[in-house]
C-alpha cells in the first residue's frame, strides 16, 4: 500500500467524513471508521465548499460540529475549517461569522478533545487567497481571535 512507502513524518488525511458514529452502510458517506481503516490520521471538517453546498444546501454549523466530534471519538485528528465569504470580509463581519461557526463546536467538544493537537482550527479565508486581503495585520488579528476562541488558550490571552 502507498502508506507503507511514506516517511514517518508524513500523515495522510481526508477532505471530509460522515456524521454517523456507528459503523455500517451509509450509502455515499465515508465514515471516520473507514478513514482510520485505510490509514488516515487527519480529516478536514467544515471546509467552505461543504458549508456552501454543491448546488444544494450546505452543511450547517451544528452538523460540522457533530462530524468533528465523531471523527475525534474514532481517533482521527481534525482540522476544523471556518471562514467568511469575500463579501462578509469586506463588510467587516469576519469575526461574527467565524464565532458563529465555532459556537456549536465549543459546545460539542470536551477540553480533552482540544488537547495534544487532536483538533485545530484553520481559517479557510486565508487559504482561499483573495489577494489584497492578505496582510500580516489581518493574519495577526485573525490569529488572536481564533486563539481567544480556543478553550485551552483562553487563560493565556
Amino acid at each position: 500500500m502507498v502508506l507503507a512507502q511514506l516517511r514517518d513524518d508524513i500523515a495522510v488525511g481526508a477532505q471530509d467524513c460522515g456524521v454517523n458514529a456507528k459503523d455500517g452502510a451509509y450509502t455515499g458517506e465515508v465514515s471516520a471508521h473507514m478513514l482510520k481503516d485505510i490509514g488516515c490520521t487527519w480529516v478536514i471538517i467544515g471546509h467552505s465548499e461543504r458549508r456552501e453546498g454543491f448546488e444544494m444546501a450546505g452543511e450547517p454549523e451544528d452538523l460540522c460540529a457533530k462530524k468533528c466530534k465523531v471523527a475525534l471519538d474514532k481517533g482521527l485528528k481534525v482540522m476544523f475549517a471556518i471562514g467568511e465569504k469575500k463579501e462578509e470580509r469586506e463588510s467587516g463581519v469576519t469575526m461574527e461569522v467565524c464565532a458563529k461557526q465555532l459556537e456549536p463546536l465549543a459546545k460539542a467538544l470536551e477540553l480533552t478533545d482540544w488537547a495534544n493537537g487532536k483538533c485545530g482550527v484553520v481559517h479557510d479565508f486565508l487559504v482561499l487567497n483573495f489577494g489584497p486581503y492578505e496582510s500580516p495585520q489581518l493574519t495577526t488579528v485573525d490569529f488572536l481571535f481564533f486563539q481567544k476562541c480556543n478553550p485551552i488558550s483562553r487563560d493565556r490571552i
